[in-house]
């Protein structure tokens, strides 16, 4: 994350050679790492100057929110 723009980018540094570095979000204000030692896939919580938050998986990729889809219901049949 750069500290002055409160710009935040995903980068990799373990491994040659690294990706680019993925911008994510600006305006942020904290940066958590979920807990990958149960095999559970990485997410990266961003937490933004305006109270909310972003979640984005390993690769910089946005998490969307799961639709539902509503349950199926027999139209109204007056009697």
């Amino acid at each position: 994350m750069v500290t002055e723009t409160q710009d935040a980018y995903l980068y990799d540094t373990s491994k040659e050679p690294s990706f680019n570095p993925v911008y994510l979000a600006s305006g942020v204000k904290d940066v958590q790492f979920s807990d990958t030692s149960s095999g559970r896939p990485l997410q990266i919580v961003l937490k933004l100057n305006d109270n909310s938050f972003d979640i984005f998986d390993g690769q910089g990729l946005p998490y969307a929110p799961v639709e539902q889809a509503p349950e199926k219901q027999e139209p109204y049949k007056p009697q």
